[in-house]
């Protein structure tokens, strides 16, 4: 639902209704309207559609003539007349505590513009009404602005990467939402446990792609004013641009770069192999070491 029927729909709703009783009221405390509040905590809360037909089931009432959306009607029939809509039913069992992984690759696909709902479904093995309900009802994303969709994946925007001990202290359902997000399904779907991030063998192309996303969040740290702090992200990439180089970039040199290696990826061209990479990145300390022992005494005592 765009916002505006979101505002339109949010008039409908009797005075009485539960679900705005229990909306919280800083702004109103201080002397602003009380609509301010409201507005702003409708407006931003997924979950809308949901709250909208339990207000009327708690209240057991109707729903208003000018509800006409069928992702609305069909849910709340299902609830007060017990008609035995499957696919109504489908949607709200996403939400059960048995079904999460389900219900999160439901919403990480949401997420994506590249699949619409027919392709969710049958990713997924769902009816696309069941999806489209399901959207409706609680994760009403598809229409509306980046702006809001990030809200939900970074409520507490990105600076929650730079936590100690981010991944582990996370909620995983915010890390699956946030990969999703950022990379894609595939990766969500590894994160859930459902692929095997390692089975490709490919190994060249993974130690460029991981080479390229150290650089990536080294440089959007130095880029929101974070250079100076010690992060794992600057550490990572400036041990990088050292041993990958292909030594070209040293610390305090202006040697120019072309773009491989501002990205960090002057060695890895893409008819190497891993083994290629690593033998480039250790050679220096075998050579030091060959050269030690071709400088020591014989065992025989002589020099």
């Amino acid at each position: 639902m765009t916002i505006e029927r979101i505002e339109e729909l949010l008039g409908l709703l009797p005075a009485e209704a539960p679900y705005l009783a229990r909306i919280p009221r800083p702004l109103s405390a201080r002397g602003f309207p009380p609509e301010t509040d409201i507005y702003a905590y409708v407006s931003n809360d997924p979950t809308f559609g949901w709250r909208f037909i339990q207000s009327f089931l708690e209240l057991d009432r109707p729903l208003p003539a000018q509800v006409y959306e069928w992702q609305l009607v069909r849910p709340y029939c299902y609830l007060r007349y017990c008609n035995g809509d499957r696919e109504a039913q489908s949607a709200i069992e996403l939400q059960r505590a048995g079904n999460w992984q389900q219900c999160l690759l439901v919403r990480c696909m949401l997420l994506r513009a590249e699949y619409d709902y027919g392709a969710i479904a049958k990713r997924l093995r769902l009816s696309e009404d069941t999806i489209r309900v399901y959207e409706t009802l609680f994760w009403n994303v598809r229409d509306r602005d980046r702006i809001y969709v990030a809200s939900l994946v970074y409520p507490d925007t990105r600076l929650v990467e730079f936590v100690p001990g981010y991944p582990l202290e996370e909620d995983a359902t915010n890390l699956v939402l946030r990969a999703a997000f950022d990379y894609g399904i595939e990766e969500a779907e590894e994160l859930l446990g459902s692929k095997n991030p390692v089975q490709e063998k490919n190994g060249a192309q993974h130690a460029r792609e991981f080479a390229d996303r150290i650089l990536r969040a080294g440089n959007f740290a130095a880029q929101i004013g974070l250079i100076h702090q010690d992060l794992p992200a600057l550490t990572n990439a400036r041990r990088l641009l050292r041993k990958v180089g292909g030594g070209q970039w040293k610390e305090g040199n202006s040697v120019a770069l072309d773009d491989d290696d501002v990205r960090g990826l002057g060695g890895m061209s893409r008819g190497r192999s891993l083994r290629d990479i690593f033998l480039d990145i250790i050679r220096p300390e075998l050579e030091r070491q060959l050269a030690l022992q071709n400088c020591a005494p014989s065992g025989n005592g002589r020099a």
